[in-house]
């Protein structure tokens, strides 16, 4: 692409392609798929190499993988295989270790909502208080955890001017490039009247089922997202949970659940499909055919 977004002048814009940074519609698609296929086979890589520590080469792809992801600035993919994989490891051993994983993922996320600060791509005297305790520290960990805040702020802006989407967003994120009803530029342009959300340095607002479902039917609608997306979450949890059960392998169960969390997520969270599921859905029916001949 010409550049590398935590190192970049305007690292967020880059993060984006917004401004200076825009490149072509194929290279976004080559990048993106890319990076959505990394964040999928990085956990399998760690368990691969954890019950086989003669296949070095797996550890250092991921290594290398976690690297390339955290400087393109997404925290989430880069962290999560590794963190997915430790997770893994630690509930297979015993209660002790699951328990110490309990306080890891706390620990975690708090490190994820300070990692733009870490990285230098925001300032700690640019955040505002946001807590009772004007402690720096809170100060920080509020600054990096905005969806709450995001969300409220979408529904002022849709009470004042309510776009009922009609369902049309759910298959809004499939269609390529800034189309209206993607789901990441529909919210850009609620909360940005007027603008061209094209040109905002944003990935869009994280919204849960029930404001989907408001902004799709009302009222109606969210009865009807919850109550598929929870239908939908507990039978195919429950359909995983007995398949790792039953292989009682480490690798397998690894398999197993980055497949709940690549495939079986979009389906539950059908309110928000996205064009970049589909490549790491060929990489995991590779490994689902694996598991089967094995």
């Amino acid at each position: 692409m010409g550049f590398v977004p935590a190192f970049a002048a305007d690292p967020v814009s880059a993060k984006f392609f917004r401004g200076p940074y825009q490149v072509p519609f194929y290279v976004s698609i080559i990048y993106l798929s890319s990076f959505f296929i990394l964040t999928t086979i990085t956990p399998i890589a760690i368990i691969v190499w954890y019950t086989n520590k003669k296949k070095k080469l797996f550890l250092l792809g991921a290594i290398v993988a976690i690297i390339l992801m955290a400087v393109s600035l997404s925290r989430g993919p880069a962290f999560s295989g590794l963190v997915l994989a430790i997770a893994i490891v630690m509930s297979f051993k015993n209660r002790l270790t699951f328990t110490l994983l309990i306080v890891l993922l706390v620990g975690v996320y708090l490190l994820s909502s300070v990692f733009y600060f870490v990285v230098g791509v925001r300032d700690f005297a640019d955040v505002s208080g946001n807590f009772k305790d004007d402690h720096v520290f809170w100060r920080v960990v509020s600054a990096g955890t905005v969806d709450i805040t995001d969300q409220l702020t979408f529904m002022d802006f849709f009470k004042k001017d309510p776009v009922w989407t009609y369902g049309r967003t759910i298959l809004g994120g499939l269609v390529p490039s800034h189309y209206q009803w993607n789901p990441a530029i529909y919210t850009l342009s609620i909360v940005n009247p007027g603008e061209d959300p094209t040109t905002l340095v944003s990935g869009g607002l994280r919204l849960p089922a029930p404001i989907w479902g408001y902004v799709s039917f009302q009222w109606f609608g969210v009865i009807i997202f919850c109550f598929l997306s929870g239908f939908l979450k507990g039978i195919l949890l429950k359909f995983t949970k007995y398949w790792i059960f039953k292989s009682g392998s480490m690798l397998i169960a690894t398999v197993l659940i980055v497949i709940n969390i690549s495939v079986f997520a979009q389906i539950s969270d059908f309110f928000i499909l996205s064009i970049y599921a589909l490549p790491p859905l060929f990489v995991l029916a590779f490994y689902t055919f694996r598991i089967r001949i094995e």
